[in-house]
């Protein structure tokens, strides 16, 4: 039985992804990415400076970095697991792969075949089975990644963007119905959808953000949310690397939706300048203090500081490279935490065992190579520089 916080990460795992260690460089610059693989950076090399950048600056040409596009083309051998997202199975479910599968720039083929499985299972997983009532979070995450591939106000029947908005309660809490467990992934992918969507500004809109933004505890960090009234400082809430990575994506999608809010900047500002404390010396981030890191809190924790500690990302990006098969026949596939390293190994098959567990964690693990906001998939990528 799956802990009760690889649950809360396999019901909403969030597969971001852009272009590995890649860090927005002015455009003009010398964007010809060199050759990354398995060579990880030294710890005097160069990198790029800390200073505030803007997430997804278009320009003319997107990271192809290879440590991606391995990740994402093993990812895309596994679009027929399941969908069991609800389950708290550790398989994820389609739309998970197809956002590890846009954001890596992956062939039409394999972007299609991962559309195709999303739109076949959408219907039975955003649905709740009370009438009317959908799971808000799963419809959002629904939306994010199919923005741009297909009549988002007509998957299955569903609206999704009707779905985000009708799924948010009056408190701002997002729970489409009684069988929809609500909590800070769920909440912050609403966010970044009605950030996405242009409803930000909308009574329902305000009132996600707002609710998310009580999550959010006086040194930075964010809980996770339980029920309608959570409110992290009178909860006491304890930190959560997760849902503070979440949180910093859906508020500089809100920050880029409603950029006269000066409140969204300073609690995101907030967020980043905790979130980077937590990195550990080797690059990875855990869950909780004490915890062995591990790629999926790493490759969400990576995407959200891309833009604003981007060495940090490029530290992270490296520690998930140490845990990235590099050969046979699951090349490309990403450790969930070094302890597995005994049990998969180079030019050996993944253990049945594990398999499941790695597809997920491979899914957001690619974050930390190709961090982008989902929010602006359909936004042109921003010019790289491996370093």
């Amino acid at each position: 039985m799956p802990s009760a916080h690889t649950q809360r990460i396999a019901a909403a795992v969030i597969s971001l992804t852009l272009l590995s260690a890649c860090a927005p460089v002015d455009p003009g610059a010398d964007s010809t990415p060199e050759s990354v693989v398995n060579t990880p950076r030294s710890a005097g090399s160069p990198l790029t400076s800390d200073a505030p950048q803007t997430p997804d600056r278009p320009s003319s040409k997107p990271c192809t970095d290879p440590r991606a596009k391995t990740s994402a083309a093993w990812l895309a051998t596994h679009i027929s697991h399941p969908d069991t997202a609800e389950t708290g199975s550790m398989s994820p479910s389609p739309v998970d792969i197809l956002m590890a599968l846009r954001s890596a720039h992956a062939p039409k083929a394999q972007l299609d075949k991962a559309r195709s499985a999303t739109l076949a299972a959408a219907a039975s997983t955003i649905k709740a089975s009370g009438d009317p009532g959908y799971h808000g979070g799963l419809a959002a995450k629904n939306l994010l990644a199919l923005d741009g591939l297909t009549d988002v106000h007509n998957v299955s029947g569903i609206d999704l963007s009707k779905a985000v908005t009708s799924s948010i309660r009056p408190s701002g809490m997002v729970q489409g119905s009684p069988e929809d467990t609500p909590g800070t992934f769920p909440q912050a992918l609403a966010v970044m959808a009605v950030s996405q969507n242009g409803s930000l500004t909308s009574p329902a809109g305000r009132k996600s953000l707002t609710f998310l933004l009580h999550q959010q505890c006086r040194p930075g960090w964010f809980h996770y949310l339980s029920n309608d009234s959570s409110d992290c400082d009178k909860d006491h809430g304890q930190p959560d690397v997760d849902s503070t990575a979440l949180s910093i994506l859906a508020l500089d999608a809100a920050s880029n939706a409603d950029p006269s809010d000066s409140t969204i900047p300073a609690a995101r500002d907030r967020a980043v300048a905790w979130l980077a404390t937590q990195q550990l010396p080797n690059g990875g981030f855990a869950t909780s203090a004490g915890d062995e890191p591990n790629a999926n809190t790493t490759g969400l924790a990576a995407a959200a500081l891309a833009p604003h500690r981007p060495s940090a990302t490029h530290k992270a990006a490296d520690w998930v490279a140490h845990s990235t098969l590099t050969s046979g026949p699951d090349a490309g596939a990403i450790r969930y935490m070094p302890s597995q390293a005994d049990k998969m190994k180079n030019g050996q098959p993944i253990p049945d065992d594990l398999r499941d567990t790695t597809v997920l964690s491979t899914a957001q693990a690619i974050m930390a190579f190709a961090p982008t906001n989902p929010a602006h998939y359909s936004n042109p990528a921003p010019a790289c520089r491996a370093s």
